[in-house]
């Protein structure tokens, strides 16, 4: 994966079930949330009834609520009335309300974001991936974003005890599977008593117990679900909310022998027993609630910690507007997508501020601080994952150099591009010669200019 397209985006930017969808229901389109009028009354009741609940309330149909409806749904214009009281109920009006808020976060997205690059454009404009969501509340609340955001998916309730059913699914349905483990359901497999709660708050907990015992649960767990589901298919494991560092109080023991630090560790024992799947991956949650404000979106800080979920609010939707769109990247890499396997930089006023040749006295760190840093770590952690480097710059060919050891030192070294092309040649043909040194097509070489 180190040569897909999203790692050197990434880099070089700013940087079945309890409730099961019905088969027969029609895919969601791009511009509409489930299905059209007329595909509705093609429905028989069971799948009509799933599907008006999908578009009307945001969610799967609950057991009292099929059953109750299923006789009304029979009368005549039963149909009407089913999405006329849905519509107006106090749940239809919530979701159809988030639904306009979140029409609003877009754009405010939008505005906020800086014009991305064609590059990125395109990316950003494929086609969302078809994704079934596995998992309870915390998914549920990201199958509401992903219904207002018109992607396709479809959400299975899957607790993550040792006898909850895992859903059987077809390759051939979907792009990818997205699971959230509930935590507080393996929390109380391995708690005393079953108290999957509160008990990190008693005196006798043996932590270093409680962390091998739920290590060991949450690879049962992954096994499990793994073997259950399609070979063919991708499968992302979303990692548990960490509770907040000071969780034990100000002056309090928050990094060892917490629930702040057994989050951590689950995390932690969470990727290292996906990193020997070879069709299963850890996406990270933290940082996504770290960026957009975690007062705003854990909802630890109004509720117990051990719940580990997500508040709706404004930075909620965006969490998980940024978790599909972490699944559509990763899904990308996976087909090998517009690949960059080779990245070719200028260097004034790129690789570094100004240009050396004009300057009467070149002090390292008034060049290199700042931007220009940031910008050289990202270049060595793109050569990090198996992408190539290269430079080209119209300059004098022996005194940049000079200056390049001058600037860098060991920090960032010529030795780490394959090809080093300083002359005063038009850029186009020095780009040609590194294209034919390096025996690459251009669709797969980034050029970075300033």
């Amino acid at each position: 994966m180190g040569c897909g397209n999203v790692c050197a985006a990434g880099a070089l930017s700013t940087l079945a079930s309890k409730v099961k969808i019905s088969w027969r229901l029609h895919w969601l389109q791009r511009k509409s949330s489930v299905a059209d009028a007329a595909s509705l009354q093609k429905l028989d009741n069971d799948a009509f009834l799933d599907a008006v609940y999908l578009k009307y309330l945001g969610r799967n149909i609950d057991p009292t609520g099929k059953s109750f409806y299923l006789q009304r749904v029979q009368s005549s214009r039963g149909r009407q009335r089913v999405i006329q009281a849905l519509q107006n109920s106090v749940e239809g009006q919530a979701y159809n309300q988030r639904q306009k808020n979140f029409s609003a976060l877009l754009d405010w997205k939008e505005r906020e974001q800086h014009s991305p690059t064609p590059y990125l454009r395109a990316i950003q404009n494929r086609k969302p991936p078809r994704i079934a969501l596995l998992g309870t509340c915390q998914v549920e609340g990201l199958l509401q974003t992903a219904l207002a955001a018109s992607w396709p998916v479809k959400h299975y309730l899957m607790d993550s005890g040792p006898h909850d059913h895992v859903p059987l699914l077809s390759a051939e349905d979907f792009d990818g599977v997205l699971v959230q483990l509930t935590l507080r359901s393996l929390l109380s497999m391995v708690a005393e008593n079953g108290d999957g709660d509160l008990f990190h708050l008693r005196a006798d907990v043996d932590w270093s117990d409680l962390r091998e015992r739920a290590g060991q649960q949450l690879q049962n767990q992954v096994q499990r679900i793994l073997a259950a589901l399609p070979d063919g298919l991708p499968v992302f494991f979303l990692g548990f909310l960490e509770p907040m560092p000071r969780i034990n109080g100000l002056l309090g023991r928050n990094r060892q022998n917490s629930l702040y630090a057994l989050i951590r560790h689950l995390n932690d024992a969470l990727e290292e027993a996906l990193a020997v799947q070879h069709r299963a991956f850890y996406l990270e949650l933290n940082d996504l609630r770290l960026h957009y404000g975690d007062s705003t979106a854990y909802d630890g800080y109004v509720t117990h910690f051990t719940h580990g979920g997500m508040r709706s609010s404004r930075q909620g939707d965006l969490i998980h507007l940024g978790i599909l769109e972490k699944v559509q990247a990763a899904l990308q890499i996976l087909r090998g997508d517009q690949q960059v396997k080779l990245i070719i930089t200028d260097l004034d006023n790129t690789l570094w501020k100004g240009v050396l040749a004009e300057l009467d006295e070149i002090i390292p760190l008034e060049v290199t601080e700042g931007w220009p840093l940031g910008y050289a770590e990202a270049l060595l952690a793109c050569k990090a994952r198996g992408i190539l480097l290269a430079i080209c710059s119209k300059n004098e060919d022996i005194s940049t150099r000079e200056n390049f050891a001058k600037v860098w030192g060991s920090r960032l070294r010529l030795e780490d591009f394959c090809a080093v092309h300083i002359s005063w040649q038009p850029k186009s043909q020095a780009i040609a010669q590194i294209l034919a040194e390096t025996n690459l097509l251009p669709e797969y070489v980034l050029f970075i200019d300033d």
